[in-house]
């Protein structure tokens, strides 16, 4: 939660005096790549418990945990936090769905995901400020 809250400090000094629209696309993208990113862990956790390595499915559950409290929190930008929570679990469960898809359904194609997500989600979950980032620029065009 203290990447999350300095995630909102670099917002603050980064975009001088954002409109209120710009700011909240920009929260909603954000949103949008940590709840791709509770999914991945999500389904990461269950493949390698199958494949009996629990104590890695528990840790990526966690982050998985991180992934959606940050995309939740993103998603409060212009919105009630009961809405943040619907939007929020209608992307987490759209993710999972093309996630299941793309894998076929079948957890030893993991690595489809893996090569897709890993290191996204892996550099998103250790810098919130690399996300925003990301978004801020997309959205100034650049």
């Amino acid at each position: 939660m203290k990447k999350f809250i300095a995630l909102w400090v670099v917002c603050s000094a980064v975009l001088a005096e954002p409109s209120t629209g710009e700011l909240k696309a920009i929260m909603d993208n954000v949103s949008s790549d940590y709840a791709e990113c509770a999914a991945y862990f999500g389904i990461t956790s269950v493949g390698v418990e199958r494949s009996g390595e629990k104590e890695l499915a528990d840790k990526y559950r966690g982050i998985s945990t991180s992934a959606l409290t940050y995309a939740i929190e993103s998603a409060k930008a212009g919105r009630t936090e009961d809405m943040a929570m619907k939007v929020t679990e209608a992307r987490v469960k759209m993710a999972s769905e093309q996630m299941m898809t793309d894998i076929g359904r079948d957890f030893s194609n993991l690595s489809i995901l893996l090569s897709k997500y890993r290191l996204h989600c892996k550099k998103a979950m250790k810098s919130p400020e690399y996300v925003f980032s990301k978004w801020e620029r997309k959205q100034k065009g650049e």
